[in-house]
């Protein structure tokens, strides 16, 4: 340990408990800096993070489809996984501000098993699941393109699809995935920052940056 200054991570899991969360607060007590990149785990509420803010991403996507005049959702998002979580709350936050039921929404969960245990270990074979509403609201690029795979191939209308990360995935299927995007070397140099920050003796606070609408 005497080689590390600071940790900057990025947690797995972040949706449930963590086994290790005594040794992070053991670093902690040794005086390392510790930033987590996107979240971090409820058991550290004073963790410092550097990531987006999901809840209010999840909010933006159900006021924009609900202004579109869709009424109908289904989701697909990570429930081992505390950006799934957090987006899928805000989108739920969304749907009930704008006075609707939660009834509109069709959710599906899947974790990081069900990913790895596909037999191709691709984007195609993320377990997604088919609905024929008006609009489906996805975790990520790589499931809104398994979602369009799935449709395709059941010989299915294609919904209106919205996700998180505008990645180049999307530049597969052009015009088809409205995708939240986010500037991923903002993201890194404000840890980078603030790591310096921290190794010199100063205190640092998390910060959510806004989604690219």
């Amino acid at each position: 340990t005497g080689d590390v200054d600071g940790i900057i991570a990025e947690g797995t899991k972040t949706g449930f408990p963590n086994p290790n969360i005594s040794l992070y607060r053991r670093i902690k007590e040794m005086g390392i800096p510790v930033i987590f990149l996107h979240c971090s785990y409820p058991e550290l509420d004073d963790a410092v993070v550097v990531g987006r803010n999901d809840m209010a991403g999840g909010r933006y996507i159900a006021d924009y489809l609900i202004g579109k005049g869709y009424r109908k959702f289904g989701a697909i998002f990570k429930s081992d996984d505390r950006q799934g979580l957090l987006r899928y709350a805000g989108f739920c936050e969304g749907i009930i501000n704008a006075g609707l039921s939660l009834d509109c929404v069709r959710p599906r969960w899947y974790t990081t098993e069900d990913v790895y245990a596909s037999t191709e270990g691709g984007p195609d074979e993320v377990p997604v699941d088919y609905f024929t509403g008006d609009a489906l609201v996805c975790y990520n690029d790589m499931v809104a393109t398994a979602a369009i795979t799935d449709y395709e191939k059941r010989g299915i209308p294609v919904p209106l699809i919205l996700s998180f990360d505008s990645s180049h995935l999307c530049q597969a299927y052009p015009g088809r995935i409205l995708s939240l995007g986010h500037r991923k070397d903002e993201l890194g140099e404000t840890a980078a920052v603030k790591m310096i920050n921290m190794l010199s003796g100063k205190t640092e606070e998390s910060v959510l940056m806004d989604w690219i609408c």
